[in-house]
């Protein structure tokens, strides 16, 4: 077979392989981008707006929110191991002061304002072994100028057992409830008249949603529930669900309050730089995730604006399977480029060399064999499978 001859069928093998490497290849990603979202693609959470965020580095485990018309400020209170001290948060996020009050709390874990009276509540027990709970009730606080001010203590008792909880619930009335936080966690509910003289016994009036982080009292009168995941409202009298919708992502959502403008809830999380979302309140009950056994991980972020990638888009969750399928793809694409690039590389036609005299040996060939020119309409001998290009190098036989 003469080299030219080779060329040609070399051209044509390598065009033909490059076809079908990039045909096999798309299919793969077409596979990997169809296929796998619908089988495992998750709903992103909602997005939530941004209301403020609490700047004051003492308040590092915001654990509950409380809403103060009279002031104008929200109340929230750290987690264990801070002393007897609430803050006053402004609509802006800054600190507006604060209210100190002479106690040693063991677990804070919830806090409300309700008739001029702002409630404490240290009733967190995450072993369930505290025979009994508290909550502090501050009459008329005041940001900044409160220094051990007076303040009621009163101790409550579950009638089966020791619970963990991190919510509560007061009415204008005053009338308090505790909802505990468990797969299935309970509505408690205080005495009408309470006794600073020994321990006041709560009552279970109904189950609560599993994993209860907070706890408010919407302008209606409805209870407001969250969890780490959802928001539920509460009929005052069943305590029923009316109403459910799932939460944005937050790191530890523990807080939950209204508006100044009675619009929206408020919700807020753990940790410092705590960024507090505006979120509506539902009006219909809505599909959540299921809660476990056990308190929920956080809810998948949502995927980084602007990026471009069509495995966000989708909201495909990010494990490390579907990490590897990324790089799968981006390297299939990558070796169909460079397939393809060879490919077109060996389409190139080589320089014709120039004419030789009859007597004028080849350089490829026995002296006097053959002789090169071009014939641009000329076609392939028998032997060569057929070009999608005419080709400019063509041998001619001696005769």
């Amino acid at each position: 077979m003469s080299p030219d001859t080779y060329r040609a069928r070399m051209r044509h093998v390598y065009r033909t392989q490059s076809r079908r490497v990039v045909l096999a290849l798309s299919g793969c990603a077409v596979a990997m981008l169809g296929i796998v979202p619908v089988a495992h693609a998750e709903t992103p959470p909602p997005a939530g707006e941004l209301a403020f965020t609490i700047t004051d580095q003492r308040v590092t485990e915001s654990s509950g929110l409380a809403r103060d018309t009279d002031n104008n400020v929200f109340w929230t209170i750290n987690d264990s191991g801070d002393r007897g001290v609430v803050y006053a948060i402004g609509p802006d996020g800054r600190t507006r002061g604060t209210v100190e009050f002479d106690a040693d709390p063991v677990d804070v874990e919830a806090i409300a304002y309700a008739n001029g009276r702002l409630y404490v509540a240290d009733i967190g027990d995450n072993q369930a072994q505290r025979e009994s709970v508290r909550i502090y009730v501050i009459n008329a606080p005041t940001p900044g100028v409160d220094r051990g001010s007076s303040f009621t203590t009163y101790e409550f008792t579950y009638p089966d057992g020791p619970h963990d909880a991190e919510a509560i619930l007061v009415e204008e009335s005053g009338r308090i409830r505790i909802v505990t936080k468990a797969p299935t966690g309970g509505i408690y509910l205080a005495p009408e008249q309470l006794t600073t003289g020994g321990r006041n016994e709560l009552t279970r009036v109904a189950d609560a949603p599993a994993w209860v982080t907070d706890a408010t009292v919407l302008p209606s009168g409805q209870f407001a529930v969250r969890t780490y995941l959802s928001l539920e409202v509460l009929d005052p009298e069943s305590h029923a669900s009316v109403a459910r919708a799932r939460l944005p992502f937050q790191p530890q959502g523990e807080s939950l309050t209204v508006s100044m403008t009675d619009q929206v809830l408020l919700i807020g999380s753990e940790g410092a730089q705590s960024r507090v979302l505006r979120v509506p309140i539902p009006a219909a009950l809505d599909e959540v995730p299921p809660a476990g056994e056990s308190p929920p991980p956080s809810p998948l972020p949502p995927p980084p604006e602007d990026t471009g990638s069509v495995l966000d888009s989708v909201g495909v969750n990010r494990s490390g399977t579907y990490t590897a399928l990324a790089l799968a793809f981006l390297v299939a694409i990558v070796s169909a480029v460079v397939v393809f690039l060879r490919g077109k590389g060996a389409e190139q036609p080589v320089a014709a060399p120039a004419r030789r005299s009859w007597d004028t040996p080849a350089d490829d060939g026995p002296a006097g064999d053959v002789q090169r020119t071009p014939f641009p309409d000329a076609g392939l001998p028998p032997d060569t499978p057929p070009d999608d290009e005419p080709t400019q190098l063509r041998p001619a036989i001696k005769p």
